[in-house]
């Protein structure tokens, strides 16, 4: 029988940046798969936008997508690290209420509180405004789209690349990569 700290040694982990990190072999499935969505979600946002020289805009944007996808995940993820341990100190008197609402419900299922579904909502909803941002204003630079076409294919990425997976519960995460 598993003791109780080491059925959730891993679970204070944020996925999916963590949780690459931690467990290699997740690597093989999640960089491919993050590489073949933005690759297909590129092209659904050129086809809605009616891009007509789809490969060369691919060509100049699809590393950016990529590159900004990730960052956008990374600082979502920083920002759930100080949600999680950053906010204690600066609130010592709320320290026991926001562990057992907030940070815990964070690190294991986020709902198990409403405190701390609302947290990783919003978090989520930030990443996926990042997500649209960083390509609005950095991933099409070279390309010869209109404003209203990189506006489109940015949304269309946006909303379909956010990371949902942040809204999973982590004991879900490591039984389906641990």
């Amino acid at each position: 029988m598993k003791s109780k700290s080491k059925s959730i040694r891993l679970y204070n982990l944020i996925f999916p940046v963590w949780a690459v990190l931690l467990i290699p072999k997740s690597w093989i499935a999640v960089i491919p798969l993050n590489i073949i969505v933005d690759f297909l979600v590129s092209i659904l946002g050129y086809k809605i936008a009616k891009v007509e020289k789809i490969s060369e805009v691919l060509k100049k944007s699809l590393a950016k997508t990529i590159i900004f996808g990730f960052l956008a995940d990374l600082i979502a993820s920083g920002l759930l690290l100080v949600f999680t341990f950053g906010t204690n100190s600066l609130m010592p008197h709320a320290e026991a209420w926001w562990t057992q609402k907030v940070s815990t419900p964070l690190l294991n299922n986020p709902f198990e509180s409403i405190y701390a579904t609302i947290v990783m909502i919003l978090v989520v909803a930030f990443a996926g405004f990042l997500v649209y941002l960083f390509n609005r204003k950095f991933s099409f630079r070279n390309t010869e789209l209109t404003d209203s076409q990189i506006k489109k294919i940015s949304l269309t990425i946006a909303i379909i690349t956010t990371p949902y997976l942040f809204l999973v519960p982590m004991e879900v995460i490591f039984k389906l990569f641990g």
